[in-house]
């Protein structure tokens, strides 16, 4: 049975042959367009959970590479789009809300830190650790998981979620929490 029949039919050690033979290249490329290690890893997990959760749509005739590279492709376009849509909505938000001698500023930036941390403490507890850590305190996947004694693949899981969370909460929260780092 081909690799692409296991994968349809939900085999998950086909999966996991499949992203430990080419979740280096993926990166890779991710890196390559991003520049941001944080994003790709983000848009790696991305990736392979759209690549499983689309297994059904695989096709027999192309090869796995070749349709993890197409995939990959897109996230990262999606991602890269998105991210330049979000850059110009805070311009048009700056312009629209010129700041009035720094007071106006300020106060706003309060607002957002005070709405940023009640939607940090809604998460649950390990995802709100893992945001804090790795979005507030700038730690990396790696040293998340070697703090809380988990794997780096639960750590993005949980990062993932907390951002899928936040997502939900308010998409121009998340904009202010990109603008974090």
């Amino acid at each position: 049975m081909s690799i692409q029949n296991k994968l349809i039919k939900g085999d998950i050690g086909a999966f996991e042959k499949v992203y430990n033979t080419y979740f280096q290249k993926v990166y890779g490329i991710i890196l390559k367009y991003t520049r941001d290690q944080t994003f790709a890893d983000d848009l790696l997990q991305d990736v392979f959970i759209k690549f499983w959760n689309n297994r059904s749509k695989i096709a027999s005739d192309l090869t796995i590479e070749h349709q993890l590279f197409v995939l990959t492709r897109s996230v990262v376009f999606n991602f890269l789009k998105k991210s330049v849509r979000e850059k110009q909505l805070m311009e048009e938000y700056r312009e629209i809300h010129p700041v009035v001698n720094g007071a106006r500023n300020d106060e706003f930036e309060q607002k957002k830190i005070q709405k940023l941390n009640q939607l940090i403490e809604a998460l649950p507890e390990k995802q709100q650790k893992v945001f804090t850590m790795h979005k507030l305190e700038g730690l990396s996947y790696e040293e998340i998981a070697e703090h809380l004694n988990i794997s780096k693949n639960t750590v993005s899981s949980h990062m993932t979620a907390a951002l899928n969370q936040l997502k939900k909460s308010n998409i121009l929260l998340l904009q202010i929490i990109f603008l974090l780092n």
